[in-house]
């Protein structure tokens, strides 16, 4: 049998496997990190600029975000790099190559440290990548 891998981060144990027999799926997910950083369904939806239906669809599985709505969810919460890597499986999308991949891996590995909002990490990312400031997304 396979060992399970586990890291503890925060307030509690983070799974780094997406085995359906954790229970785990996209919105649970979803639903205890909001709850971790003391997000409501409208302020998520605000942050990424989606209607506040969008994110209940979210929550419940009923439809998944696009890439950059994905990222845009994880800059909001503030994730641990490794949490929005484990969010973003749980979707079933993964990060584009190029680029535009590496600008996503730098948002999300800097995001938890600084008290930025999305847009401020999307210049400072194009500055990093000394690219025009056009949005990350």
């Amino acid at each position: 049998m396979r060992k399970k891998t586990y890291k503890t981060y925060e307030k509690g144990m983070i799974k780094f496997d997406s085995d359906p027999q954790f229970g785990d799926t996209f919105g649970s997910v979803l639903c205890r990190f909001m709850k971790d950083f003391g997000c409501t369904e409208a302020e998520l939806a605000d942050a990424i600029g989606v209607d506040i239906s969008a994110v209940k669809k979210y929550k419940s599985n009923s439809y998944k975000p696009t890439v950059p709505n994905l990222i845009k969810i994880c800059l909001a919460l503030h994730l641990f790099y490794e949490r929005s890597i484990y969010l973003i499986s749980l979707s079933g999308k993964k990060l584009p190559d190029g680029i535009k991949g590496e600008q996503y891996k730098w948002a999300l590995g800097i995001i938890f440290y600084k008290d930025w909002n999305i847009d401020e990490c999307s210049k400072e990312c194009m500055n990093f990548f000394n690219l025009p400031n056009d949005s990350l997304f």
